[in-house]
């Protein structure tokens, strides 16, 4: 009995054309990058960049929370705050050059 990532592994050594393909129709290379800038973002998030993006009182509050709450565990994180300053993190983590 084959896994399910043996049958994904060998969908790609039989055509592996065919499987790019399905995986561009997925956007799953699309998606593999918003991981990884999540991941970027997350592992360089630090308070100075906090209080740059919010002020200093909102930012090291936000910080705190961040830390202490939520373990530095960025989905966790951004599931708590308000959607306003999710967007806006997110908005920061596309646009600014530091996290590409």
């Amino acid at each position: 009995m084959s896994t399910a990532y043996e049958v994904f592994m060998k969908s790609f050594r039989d055509d592996p054309e065919a499987f790019r393909a399905k995986q561009k129709e997925l956007d799953a290379f699309g998606f593999s990058r918003a991981v990884m800038s999540l991941q970027r973002l997350q592992h360089h998030l630090s308070g100075y960049i906090m209080v740059d993006w919010f002020g200093e009182q909102l930012g090291d509050h936000l910080w705190e929370k961040f830390v202490i709450q939520h373990n530095r565990n960025l989905l966790s994180w951004l599931s708590k705050i308000s959607s306003e300053y999710r967007y806006f993190v997110l908005h920061n983590l596309m646009t600014e050059s530091r996290f590409k």
